[in-house]
C-alpha cells in the first residue's frame, strides 16, 4: 500500500540538488566579484608580465579546463547516484 503523505526520495534529492546548485552559483558569483575588485585598484607585475608575453591565455585555459573537468565529474556522479536511488527506492537515505 502506497502512502501518499510520504515524500518521494527522488523529489527530495532533486530539491537538495537545486539548493546545492544555487549555493555553488552564488559562491562562484561572489568569488568572481571579489577577485575583480583588487585587480582594478592595483598593478600586479606578474599579471602584467603574463599579459605582455601572451601567457595569460594559457593560465585562463588551464583554469577553464580544470573547472570543466570538475563540473563534468560532479554531474556524472550525480547521475550515478540518481540511478542508484531509482534502483533501490526502499533503502533508507
Amino acid at each position: 500500500m502506497v502512502d501518499h503523505n510520504d515524500p518521494d526520495p527522488c523529489e527530495e534529492h532533486h530539491q537538495q540538488f537545486k539548493r546545492m546548485k544555487k549555493l555553488w552559483l552564488t559562491l562562484a558569483w561572489l568569488f568572481s566579484a571579489l577577485t575583480l575588485l583588487p585587480a582594478q585598484n592595483s598593478q600586479v607585475e606578474m599579471a602584467d608580465r603574463l599579459r605582455a608575453d601572451g601567457m595569460i591565455y594559457v593560465v585562463v585555459a588551464v583554469l577553464v579546463i580544470i573547472f570543466l573537468g570538475l563540473t563534468i565529474y560532479l554531474v556524472n556522479i550525480d547521475r550515478k547516484v540518481s540511478k542508484l536511488e531509482k534502483h533501490n527506492p526502499n533503502q533508507p537515505s
